[in-house]
């Protein structure tokens, strides 16, 4: 695991943590992450906003949805996909972004036909996020 992964891991864990307790993100820590990500390709990888768009678009696709759908989705899931597609470029962060829906639905579906759950009980989205990275880390 590089330092980038492992910088991107914490953020997830910090965020997951929060996200449970309080249906918050950190906010001041993310939008650090984004920007330190920005910075790092701009100055390092020699990227150019051009370059960047493309990795964006997850996060932006969130962000959206979380506007139509009144938060339903909310603003701080789209940003943490963001910022991690900053750091991790458009495909991952697109895989990881799929990944975690597609086990946010299963976990979803199985607690509401347990009848644990009922059609609008609100569910943190950052904990899938987190683990569907953790599969895509060590499976790749």
């Amino acid at each position: 695991m590089d330092w980038k992964n492992l910088i991107t891991f914490a953020l997830l864990i910090i965020n997951s943590w929060r996200d449970l307790r309080s249906r918050e993100i950190c906010f001041i820590p993310t939008v650090i992450y984004g920007l330190a990500g920005i910075l790092y390709k701009f100055f390092t990888a020699g990227h150019s906003l051009y370059n960047l768009i493309p990795d964006l678009i997850p996060g932006l696709f969130l962000l959206l949805i979380g506007k139509i759908s009144r938060e339903k989705v909310g603003y701080g899931d789209g940003l943490v996909i963001l910022t991690t597609g900053i750091w991790i470029g458009f495909t991952d962060c697109l895989l990881t972004l799929t990944t975690g829906l597609f086990m946010a639905f299963i976990f979803s579906a199985v607690l509401l036909a347990l009848k644990k759950f009922k059609g609008d009980t609100e569910l943190p989205f950052i904990p899938f996020l987190l683990f569907s990275y953790l599969g895509r880390m060590f499976l790749s």
